[in-house]
């Protein structure tokens, strides 16, 4: 008995084998009433069931007109018996009741498997068992995973039983350990093939997906955590409402359109402000150029001084204590010459 290797699904599987005499030294002999269905096969080690069924079997005696050289073609894409040949299982190449050299001869004559051997980043490898839509269906048992997650933003890749060559590829969103269900992020694109009972599933973990899950295990997504990658990359923050402006550090723009809120402080000259200023709330320390409106908040205290300016005739009201008017005619020619003053 020997191991022939790893099969994909559908593949066709040549077994060659010999016979010989029982004579001392022993020759090559044909062998007599071998048929296709003396070819059982035992999938992994359930021996109590084994395949026997000519379908997709052929028997080859004496192959090539070579006495004592056989060769069993096993078809893997045969679903004669639903759901018997699938990846991530074990297969024995079983022949019970042959003729040779006048003795009946039982004997394993090979084994071999199908997609049960690890490729580079493969997690899994098992078929369908049940299925509810494209994007949703559970895993046979055996090396399908019993933890929660084990393959989320897994690449599945589901190939026909039937015909090997038709194959669909998804993204897993979300896998659920107890009951090995896959859920899909949506419908593979593939057309012309729609995914069923017993196709075969291998999970692939790309380089690309550890390297982003390790990252994200440690950093996990999140609206706070992105918002601090940007303020920690960027100098200046914009966010919507609720969120600050921090640390603006020097800048020279342009400003269009308009400014609400409070502004703290302005330390530095302002250079010029062109057009209109609604209103001005507090104490102006400089000059102002131009016309002012009005000013509102400030009236006369005590050890204010006042002083009149202008030629005479021009009138100076409101200057002294409430209620008293002072007329042109109370001053003096000489006393208007100097410039009156009123204390």
């Amino acid at each position: 008995m020997n191991y022939i290797g790893d099969f994909d699904v559908g593949a066709l599987v040549e077994v060659w084998f010999n016979s010989f005499t029982s004579d001392d030294p022993s020759a090559s002999v044909t062998m007599s009433d071998f048929v296709d269905t003396d070819v059982y096969l035992y999938k992994d080690d359930d021996v109590g069931s084994p395949r026997n069924n000519a379908a997709g079997i052929a028997v080859d005696i004496d192959a090539g007109a070579v006495v004592g050289v056989h060769k069993v073609t096993i078809t893997t894409a045969d679903n004669t018996v639903a759901n018997f040949y699938e990846a991530g299982h074990d297969y024995s190449v079983v022949m019970v009741g042959t003729t040779i050299d006048a003795g009946t001869v039982n004997a394993c004559i090979a084994t071999f498997s199908i997609a049960n051997r690890r490729t580079a980043g493969q997690m899994c490898v098992s078929s369908i068992e049940g299925l509810t839509s494209q994007s949703l269906f559970t895993l046979t048992a055996g090396e399908a995973s019993a933890n929660d997650d084990a393959y989320n933003g897994c690449v599945v890749v589901v190939t026909d039983q039937v015909t090997k060559i038709q194959k669909a590829v998804g993204h897993i969103s979300d896998y659920t350990g107890a009951t090995r269900t896959v859920t899909l992020h949506a419908v593979p694109l593939q057309t012309g093939y729609t995914m069923a009972i017993g196709d075969s599933v291998e999970i692939f973990a790309t380089a690309a997906f550890a390297n982003v899950n390790t990252v994200l295990q440690l950093v996990p997504i999140s609206v706070a955590n992105i918002e601090t990658a940007c303020e920690d990359a960027l100098d200046t923050k914009v966010g919507i409402a609720g969120l600050s402006l921090d640390a603006l550090p020097n800048q020279t723009m342009d400003i269009t359109g308009s400014l609400s809120g409070s502004v703290g402080s302005v330390t530095g000259a302002v250079g010029s402000v062109t057009g209109a200023v609604g209103s001005v709330a507090g104490n102006v320390d400089g000059g102002v150029t131009g016309a002012v409106g009005s000013v509102t908040g400030h009236t006369p205290q005590t050890g204010d001084n006042f002083t009149r300016i202008g030629p005479h005739g021009d009138n100076l009201t409101s200057v002294i204590s409430t209620g008293t008017v002072i007329h042109d005619s109370q001053y003096s020619r000489s006393t208007a010459a100097t410039g009156p003053k009123v204390g």
